[in-house]
């Protein structure tokens, strides 16, 4: 590096990603790899990892020998796998998380993903950019960029933003997973005839992947046969107001009787959580709209076993039970 040949070199920048998704020993080697070449002039590393993940994979090879016993900071600042790496590490650059509205768009955008050619899609990306340094509204995408309408995907993405900000934590890969998985449910929901609604089948998934112990306690009420009338008793604890009757679509009739209600539950009272109040509350307001899928209040998804074509055995479930379609 300090030869003529190589005078007009400023620096040398070696990019090093997903560390931190190595091997423990592939994690040491490579840091003890870039702690030699450290010496060599003109050289610097840019290593873009979880630094926590990285110490623990070095705690394997350098553990702390005091076992625990010093605590806070100072046992943190003696550690000799913290020691090790922030001999080589000199300064750190945190990346922010994604915000409420980079949240909103990146949903837009990864919906509108899947139907446009990366041509059509760059658009609405530089609408987006714009959009947040002019602190506008994503509300104002469509106007700003024509030819499309995408209506849908914004309805989409402004229901689900509150709850996914929240739980997901602003992780692109997060939300790009979910995302997946909604996707796959309903492909495999297709290939079975059977037609579910996106939003439904994601509201329910929130319950199911975010809010695990509410997610129970739903099943369990599934499982008991109390989940038309706790839900029902849910919606009016979130201040959902009633179906208008005389809507056209409330005005069906119900594809099945109501779950019939026990003494007991009628006159015991019923709590909820503020996790599952506030996911009662998530848009959409579910609707009888006669055979087919049947939606209770609250979103869940129940569908008798009778399939729209093809045998029993591709129903969702057998002999006339229920089953929650989006749950594993």
């Amino acid at each position: 590096m300090e030869s003529a040949q190589l005078g007009h070199l400023r620096r040398v920048v070696v990019l090093v990603d997903d560390l931190d998704r190595c091997l423990p020993d592939t994690v040491v080697d490579t840091l003890e790899t870039i702690r030699l070449f450290l010496a060599v002039p003109k050289m610097a590393f840019v290593v873009a990892a979880d630094e926590h993940r990285v110490a623990d994979a070095l705690r394997v090879r350098f553990p702390d020998p005091g076992n625990g016993q010093q605590a806070g900071r100072e046992r943190y600042a003696e550690e000799p796998a913290s020691l090790y790496l922030h001999k080589i590490v000199q300064t750190t650059v945190p990346l922010p998380t994604l915000s409420r509205f980079d949240t909103e768009a990146f949903l837009v955008l990864l919906q509108l993903s899947q139907r446009l050619s990366d041509q059509d899609l760059t658009p609405y990306i530089d609408a987006c950019v714009r959009l947040r340094r002019e602190k506008g509204l994503l509300d104002n995408l469509a106007a700003a960029v024509n030819g499309n309408d995408i209506s849908a995907e914004l309805a989409f993405a402004s229901r689900m933003t509150p709850i996914l900000y929240e739980k997901l934590h602003g992780s692109p890969r997060r939300i790009k997973r979910f995302l997946n998985d909604l996707r796959v449910r309903q492909s495999v929901a297709d290939h079975r005839g059977i037609v579910l609604e996106p939003e439904i089948v994601a509201k329910l998934m929130v319950l199911e992947k975010l809010l695990p112990d509410a997610f129970s306690t739903v099943l369990g009420w599934l499982a008991r046969g109390e989940l038309r009338a706790r839900l029902t008793k849910l919606e009016a604890a979130a201040g959902r107001p009633a179906a208008d009757p005389t809507t056209p679509d409330a005005a069906e009739p119900p594809d099945e009787e109501p779950a019939p209600v026990s003494e007991a539950e009628e006159t015991e009272p019923t709590a909820f959580d503020d996790e599952l109040i506030r996911w009662a509350k998530l848009p959409p307001r579910s609707r009888h709209r006669g055979p087919g899928p049947l939606s209770v209040p609250g979103g869940s998804v129940l569908r008798r076993t009778t399939p729209r074509h093809g045998s029993a055995g591709q129903a969702a479930g057998h002999r006339g039970q229920p089953a929650v379609h989006g749950a594993s």
